[in-house]
């Protein structure tokens, strides 16, 4: 029974150790995601650089934990980009392209959905809702309108003093500022957006005195 037994525990050491040669480094799980990434297979991506995370520390932190938020943006999974986004932004560095992004990503968003409490769901169909309580229909378009221009405004004035420090000083680890040419789309993408919230807010103004002398009429 002895050779049986050796022979049993063998094979599970052979088998571990197998699996142990195969196991991916986060390194070879980054390097795989950033093959995605630039093929624009953002869902294959989006899992690569998170299982990367979940395996340990990875190279240019920011810089994943940017392109997971832009995996979520290109994969359409409004509430978690949105959400990673304002969580991404709080620990980086370099804030602006953060910001940008989730200007970008907000305007974008549908605007129809429901909500619970803090809990959104922008899409159609009823959402499943744990315990007793429902949830509501939501127009997030007052929401998103106010929290992009905010976005984008923030990210303006991030960008210019990211630039200045990008410029004044030296960095050991790689940085993460916008570039000329992202810094000028931004510009761009804040000018094209004011004119289109001010003539959405005049169409709202006009609607209430629309309606108001529709009730003065009634009332008449």
């Amino acid at each position: 029974m002895k050779n049986p037994l050796r022979l049993f525990a063998f094979v599970l050491c052979a088998i571990f150790n197998m699996r142990i040669a195969h196991a991916q480094t986060p390194m070879d799980l980054q390097q795989q995601a950033d093959k995605a990434f630039t093929e624009k297979s953002y869902a294959r991506a989006l899992e690569l650089y998170r299982n990367a995370k979940a395996a340990g520390p990875v190279r240019e932190a920011e810089k994943v934990d940017y392109r997971i938020v832009v995996s979520l943006f290109k994969t359409e999974k409004w509430d978690e980009a949105i959400d990673s986004a304002n969580f991404a932004v709080k620990s980086a560095v370099w804030k602006a392209r953060f910001q940008y992004l989730l200007g970008q990503i907000t305007i974008k968003a549908p605007k129809s959905g429901w909500k619970l409490g803090d809990k959104t769901w922008r899409q159609d169909e009823y959402p499943k809702v744990e315990g007793d309580q429902k949830a509501l229909p939501f127009n997030f378009y007052a929401q998103d309108q106010k929290n992009a221009l905010e976005a984008l405004e923030t990210a303006v004035v991030s960008a210019q003093k990211e630039r200045d420090i990008a410029m004044r000083s030296r960095f050991a680890t790689p940085i993460f500022p916008l570039n000329p040419e992202e810094q000028s789309d931004l510009y761009f993408d804040l000018a094209a957006y004011l004119p289109q919230i001010e003539i959405n807010e005049f169409i709202a103004l006009m609607d209430k005195h629309t309606g108001e002398k529709f009730d003065e009429a009634i009332d008449g």
